[in-house]
């Protein structure tokens, strides 16, 4: 055991990728007992709004998150030292503004979104969305800043803290009836959640980073130019990730969305693996061999197949148990998931690729070409959903899904052939490499304890 953490320690992929799993993981396991927790307690309605605020409120902070984070990255690693402060503060500014825009429009849709939803209680917590939105401002302000420094220790720390309490708040008010449990103290407790999340991001980065405001006009241009794009992606990212829970609740109801949504938690769940390797390779993508072609195609194919070799076996275990699975996490009631969550599990062998493909182009500076991408696959999904849903109901919208997916990737392939030269059968060589170097460790293991 203490050689392995002595090797963690190290290691920068073993530290980064513990920690960056661990946060990856806690964020989603803690989201999957709120969830447990909720789809129980709250009526089917009331379930269903909270799920819809939910994308809602991801939307927003993907986009900022997008705006932010890899620019604020590039532009922090690529720099002088002495100008880093600099690129902190030009980064800060753009996020304050964004947060202002993205307030006024949150303001401005919540009460015709609430009506065509027929969700009336989303209004209000669109109103109280703003103000955590202003922490949260700060709090991807830090954590960008930390993982800039390769320090995903302290990024770990502060999602944390900010998934526990609201998990632990939950779960007291859960079990004690003189706690309400409403969707207005809900959306309460995330904003004292992620105020304590800020404090433990702001005693992590006072170990190297001065608390001194600066900010140069030749980085908010860069920031800028290259923060429009990956906007524009993430944006366009949610769309197509969402639009399927938004067009049921629009086009049936937020019932409808209760249903679909256990199938969603699942499959976000066995995800973690993707988020986590997709996290600690994009800053090293950035720094080495000045972004060549060649770097890129090794670190994309070799990516690709790790987090492939883990998903295979996840994915096929989940479609054969599928329908336990909903029932055991979701309860009675929400039968109808595990069809759902069978064909939206497939989407688990296709991710891989799609999602180091954008990673892969923003840093090698074709950030604007995952935009297009992305964009294209949003209006697609879009157009799909429509048709489906009014076919099929709430299955169409997984198989519009997952059929635009397929389609996108696809086409990612054959592009990324072309301007890299990634090669499909070497990922699938690479993916089977890793199975025999498991089976090879498992046997020496064996032979061992013989």
């Amino acid at each position: 055991m203490k050689r392995i953490v002595q090797l963690i320690q190290k290691s920068y992929w073993l530290r980064s990728g513990f920690f960056t799993f661990l946060q990856r993981f806690s964020i989603t396991l803690f989201g999957f007992f709120s969830f447990i927790i909720l789809v129980r307690f709250l009526d089917v309605n009331d379930f269903g709004t909270w799920v819809l605020y939910m994308s809602f409120t991801a939307v927003v902070e993907l986009v900022r998150e997008g705006f932010i984070k890899n620019p604020l990255i590039r532009q922090f690693v690529s720099c002088d030292t002495k100008d880093q402060a600099a690129v902190a503060g030009s980064a800060l500014i753009l996020n304050i503004i964004l947060f202002l825009v993205l307030s006024l429009v949150l303001i401005f849709l919540a009460a015709p979104l609430s009506s065509w939803m027929s969700a009336p209680d989303l209004q209000l917590l669109c109103y109280v969305y703003v103000a955590h939105a202003f922490f949260y401002t700060f709090f991807l302000h830090y954590n960008v800043l930390h993982e800039a420094h390769l320090n995903f220790k302290a990024s770990f720390w502060s999602y944390f803290v900010q998934k526990l309490l609201f998990l632990l708040y939950v779960a007291l008010a859960f079990f004690y009836e003189n706690i309400s449990l409403s969707l207005f103290n809900l959306a309460v407790a995330q904003i004292i959640a992620i105020i304590f999340s800020i404090g433990v991001s702001v005693w992590h980065i006072r170990k190297y980073q001065a608390f001194r405001f600066s900010y140069q006009l030749e980085y908010l241009r860069a920031i800028f130019k290259h923060g429009k794009y990956s906007f524009g992606t993430n944006l366009s990212s949610m769309i197509l990730n969402n639009i399927d829970s938004w067009m049921l609740g629009g086009m049936i109801s937020p019932a409808a969305v209760a249903i679909y949504n256990p199938a969603l938690r699942i499959t976000r769940l066995v995800e973690v693996p993707m988020s986590s390797v997709a996290a600690i390779t994009y800053p090293k993508l950035v720094g080495s061999d000045k972004n060549s072609l060649s770097n890129a195609k090794v670190l994309y194919e070799k990516s690709v197949a790790a987090i492939l070799a883990t998903m295979i076996p996840i994915v096929l275990g989940v479609i054969i148990l599928a329908k336990t699975i909903v029932v055991f996490i979701a309860g009675e009631g929400y039968e109808e998931a595990g069809s759902i969550l069978q064909i939206v599990m497939l989407y688990g062998v296709i991710a891989p690729f799609n999602r180091q493909f954008g990673n892969t182009l923003d840093a090698i500076g074709k950030a604007h070409w995952t935009f297009y991408f992305v964009l294209s696959s949003a209006v697609l999904n879009i157009v799909l959903n429509y048709f489906m849903i009014h076919s099929f109901g709430v299955m169409g919208a997984a198989v519009a899904t997952v059929t635009t997916h397929l389609l996108g990737f696809f086409i990612r392939q054959y592009f990324l052939n072309q301007i890299i030269g990634v090669n499909l059968l070497e990922i699938i060589n690479q993916t089977g490499y890793w199975y025999k170097f498991g089976i090879d460790k498992l046997v020496a293991l064996r032979s061992r304890n013989l």
